[in-house]
């Protein structure tokens, strides 16, 4: 048994030599217990050294890491004077997230001065959530005054929801006044979107002088649609005139390509419209 042991410390012994030489760093091993020969000594293996070396490390990680509050601090290595202004540290940036509640605050950190103090921001932050409709709200943690005034500013809210055509908006909790200014509200988008096209469009809910303004606005938007050459252009809509004065610019246009070179040249057009123009002349 003592010249297993014996064995064993020697390979340790070579081991941090070799950990020292390549730079890996030391390797701990509870030695009081392998010195007594029990089954709980594990030493190292060299190859389990070689593939994985630790790294002890440095002294400005070891006061990040404590800064950050993660694992891989190791209070036990700092001296008095920076465990002092960490822990200062540590006290001023949980203050300052329990005031503004912009993370998880440890209430066991504070002071019985800081208490009250983060105690009233934090009514006060429930109070303007409760009045902005905002998540988290506790109603409970409200006054009278407060309440009243939270109910007041969420029918507020409602009603401008409804006359925006929002979603949320809940028309139950609109008065016949209400409802008469959101009806407004809805035909005017309505005229709107059918005028310009660019929403959903209810015919049915127009009057008969705006179904003809909007019939205006439709055709002008085919003949541009047919202009630009887009896909929403539907000459079957438009007058005789109208297409006449397409077809025109569009020989007009053809011919200036074919003789610049600039531009799409249809070479059968050009030379029909050629054709058409000495006939004609003749």
């Amino acid at each position: 048994m003592t010249s297993t042991i014996a064995r064993h410390m020697a390979l340790f012994a070579v081991l941090l030599i070799l950990g020292q030489i390549t730079g890996n760093a030391q390797v701990s091993v509870p030695q009081a217990t392998c010195r007594t020969g029990v089954s709980e000594c594990d030493l190292p293996k060299p190859h389990d050294v070689m593939r994985f070396p630790l790294v002890s490390p440095s002294r400005k990680q070891v006061l990040d890491a404590c800064r950050a509050r993660n694992t891989n601090c190791d209070a036990l290595v700092l001296t008095p004077a920076e465990a002092s202004a960490l822990a200062l540290a540590n006290h001023d940036n949980n203050l300052s997230i329990c005031m503004d509640a912009s993370g998880k605050c440890d209430h066991g950190l504070l002071t019985e001065k800081e208490y009250g103090k983060v105690a009233l921001a934090e009514r006060m932050q429930n109070r303007s959530h409760c009045m902005e409709g905002w998540s988290p709200c506790d109603l409970s943690l409200l006054s009278g005054a407060d309440m009243r005034a939270a109910d007041h500013a969420g029918e507020e809210r409602n009603v401008s929801n409804c006359t925006d055509g929002m979603e949320s908006c809940d028309s139950s909790r609109l008065t016949a006044v209400q409802l008469s200014t959101v009806a407004r509200a809805a035909a005017a988008r309505n005229y709107w979107d059918c005028q310009s096209g660019s929403g959903v469009c209810d015919h049915s809910r127009l009057s008969s002088r705006e179904r003809t303004a909007v019939a205006q606005a439709e055709h002008q938007r085919v003949y541009l649609a047919c202009q630009n050459g887009t896909e929403d252009c539907n000459r079957s809509l438009l007058t005789a005139s109208e297409v006449s004065t397409l077809d025109h610019a569009e020989v007009k246009r053809n011919s200036r390509a074919c003789l610049t070179g600039y531009g799409y040249c249809d070479r059968f057009r050009s030379a029909a419209s050629s054709a058409a123009g000495e006939q004609y002349a003749k």
